[in-house]
């Protein structure tokens, strides 16, 4: 809840869960609820005695933290239409931010994988001329190939202005993917690995708890803007994921070579 107090500064209460960096922050932006309903806008200092912030460590290492509002002083910017306008533009950078985050992951991680099977030698050949293992590959590239057509897609619907139900289809479709995905790359870079993909001294798996950790931040849908159906979803996901497959098909298995 953000309230205005006439001249005076605005007062913020609340708790918001999860912030990543929030420890480390001097100021926050609050996205509240007016007291006469619809969106608010707010900055507030951390250092007041109004501002509680319990920091803890996530699974990828990062610092995050719950933060909880009492009545804090703060800084008001906008209400209404004008600040639940920039609120939603912030949120849809913010998701298609997580999504790039995971893709960056997954690209390093089928990289880092293929050239493990290609330098990894077992019975006097490099494992990565065994097939199962490069169809495991090509399935992860796949994968990778398949969320980058989304992000593409979606980010490209939102610069152009798109259709409401477009981007929703797309959003909706990329948060969904990055779950999959991003557990089967992940997973699938360790298997590969072997015993030393779970050490700490290999980055593989600080890059599968990045993956998991976006996905546990990220919402399963926006619900704030969803006006589209499972259907549509589907249809979107299909349709994007197919075009990026068919487009780089040949090159799926090519890299265990």
């Amino acid at each position: 809840m953000v309230t205005a107090a006439g001249a005076g500064p605005a007062r913020v209460s609340g708790r918001c869960a999860a912030v990543v960096g929030a420890a480390d922050a001097d100021w926050l932006l609050v996205c509240g609820t007016a007291p006469g309903g619809g969106c608010a806008l707010a900055t507030v200092p951390v250092a007041q005695r109004g501002v509680d912030i319990a920091a803890y460590r996530l699974l990828d290492g990062r610092g995050a933290a719950d933060v909880r509002f009492d009545q804090a002083e703060a800084d008001f910017h906008a209400d209404g239409p004008t600040a639940a306008a920039a609120a939603a533009a912030a949120r849809e950078l913010w998701l298609a931010a997580g999504v790039a985050d995971a893709l960056g992951v997954m690209s390093a991680l089928l990289k880092t994988t293929a050239d493990y099977l290609r330098t990894r030698v077992q019975f006097g050949v490099p494992i990565g001329s065994f097939q199962a293992l490069q169809h495991r590959l090509a399935d992860m590239h796949v994968a990778t190939l398949e969320l980058r057509a989304l992000l593409r897609a979606w980010t490209r619907a939102v610069d152009d202005a798109a259709a409401i139900t477009t981007t929703d289809d797309l959003r909706r479709a990329s948060l969904r993917l990055v779950r999959s995905a991003g557990r089967r790359v992940g997973q699938e870079a360790i298997q590969m690995h072997g015993g030393i993909g779970l050490t700490e001294e290999l980055w593989v798996s600080h890059g599968n708890a990045r993956l998991r950790t976006i996905a546990s931040l990220l919402p399963t849908a926006d619900a704030a803007a969803d006006t589209a159906t499972d259907t549509a979803t589907d249809t979107a996901a299909d349709t994007a994921a197919a075009t990026a497959a068919a487009a780089d098909a040949s090159h799926a298995g090519s890299a265990a070579r």
